[in-house]
């Protein structure tokens, strides 16, 4: 069943309406035939690059969760220090990802990927040398924002390379590269640790981060971005970016900080978070409503017309919240209540990444070759649903069971977010797909 939206668009969006049709209709959309053929060296080496810069930021984001403990004894910090070493890092990637992804459409793909491949370097070299949690905030945080960066820019990439039809394979290989990072981070994290020291993990980076930025300018060659710095700066959404990351950021910090360092009652909780809240409320209202002419939004208001993709924004805000929960909570939960070593913590953790490797290849694969992808976003909530389920009867006693139980999490990962990436592109044009 097909329906079409009658919402009133500004004039400069009315060439972009789309309209909320069925999630499972066929992705070879005639909108999309002019797309590139996914063919050729060149097409394979560019790829590459973006599988080498997702392993590279998922090795980070997956090794630094073992070592939190460690981190906190030895730069003598509390619990609450060190735990913000890791939410830095989201909090950043999160607010940034959309400027970085709405900056390529007037600087260009590759000139914002590099930028982001050099803050995402230079946080790491800061983080390593680091003696205080001052100083390694301050990495984390540079670290986030080019992580941002790099994970918004691959996503956007993947849709000037390769046609929609194509899309669901080489997103799954795309998200095949995390699960290898994700995989190998924790255990990775967890020798560092026990070896060596946990500034390597920071170390490692390094040489990834110079394959990438020797194989970007060779191989990424995409449409080159026109005009002077002035016309191209004039082209920016000022005003809708910092509402965006000053809202944004207003939000996160107290739901990061509410119970743990403040209550949730308690004004310095409620005051940012009310605040954020009507910041983009704002926000939306000058992005659907208020565009200037000539100047590309940050996120366009034809974005939030169909409800297959505010569906996918909130399945994605869910999935987050659960995956990073996991990701980071778990490795205290091991070596805490279940007193494992780092290893022995990164080791436990792979029931949550040993299995997503395959599930976002094959559910890639057979994406593209059924042309529908309702079938596994259904079966990948399913399984998040039982997972997390399972996962309230844990506790100091749990015996095996662990292993088993969280299998039914870590499969919903590749079956649910990723291919929600291709519904939400199947609702819009391709000038909004950044």
């Amino acid at each position: 069943m097909s329906v079409t939206t009658d919402l009133k668009y500004p004039r400069e969006f009315e060439s972009v309406r789309i309209s909320a049709r069925s999630i499972d209709t066929l992705l070879d959309d005639e909108k999309h035939a002019a797309a590139p053929a996914a063919s050729g060296w060149r097409f394979h080496a560019a790829f590459s690059c973006l599988c080498v810069v997702n392993l590279v930021s998922a090795l980070d984001a997956s090794s630094l969760s073992v070592a939190l403990p460690t981190i906190a004894e030895e730069l003598h910090g509390s619990g609450v220090e060190a735990f913000w070493s890791g939410t830095s890092f989201l909090l950043a990637s999160t607010v940034f990802q959309p400027s970085f992804a709405s900056f390529s459409e007037v600087f260009g793909r590759k000139p914002m990927l590099l930028i982001a491949l050099t803050l995402f370097t230079a946080g790491a070299i800061i983080a390593a040398v680091s003696q205080d949690f001052a100083v390694l905030l301050v990495g984390r945080t540079i670290q986030g924002i080019g992580g941002g960066g790099i994970q918004a820019l691959s996503n956007v990439i993947i849709t000037d390379l390769a046609p929609l039809r194509e899309r669901g394979k080489y997103v799954g290989i795309i998200a095949m590269t995390w699960a290898v990072g994700s995989v190998a981070g924790p255990v990775i994290g967890g020798v560092l640790v026990e070896k060596s020291s946990w500034r390597w993990i920071f170390w490692l980076n390094i040489p990834f981060c110079a394959v990438a930025f020797v194989m970007i300018p060779i191989f990424l060659n995409l449409a080159h971005k026109g005009g002077d710095l002035g016309s191209k700066l004039k082209k920016i959404d000022w005003v809708g970016s910092f509402l965006f990351v000053a809202s944004t950021t207003s939000v996160l910090i107290p739901v990061t900080w509410g119970g743990t360092m403040y209550p949730w009652t308690h004004w310095r909780t409620l005051t940012p978070l009310l605040t954020g809240l009507l910041g983009l409320v704002l926000f939306l209202l000058w992005s659907t409503y208020l565009p200037v002419r000539g100047v590309s939004p940050i996120l366009p208001g034809s974005l939030f017309a169909s409800r297959t993709s505010l569906a996918t924004y909130l399945s994605f805000v869910i999935h987050g919240m659960v995956q990073w929960g996991i990701l980071f909570y778990m490795p205290l939960y091991f070596e805490g209540a279940k007193s494992l070593s780092p290893i022995g913590a990164g080791v436990a953790l792979f029931p949550w990444t040993f299995t997503v490797a395959p599930a976002a290849v094959v559910v890639g694969f057979l994406i593209a070759k059924l042309a529908r992808y309702r079938w596994a976003l259904w079966s990948g909530w399913m399984f998040v649903a039982t997972g997390m389920g399972l996962l309230i009867t844990f506790d100091a006693d749990t015996p095996t069971q662990v292993v088993v139980f969280t299998k039914a999490y870590s499969l919903e990962r590749e079956l649910e977010t990723k291919q929600g990436f291709v519904a939400e592109e199947k609702e819009m044009d391709e000038l909004s797909a950044a």
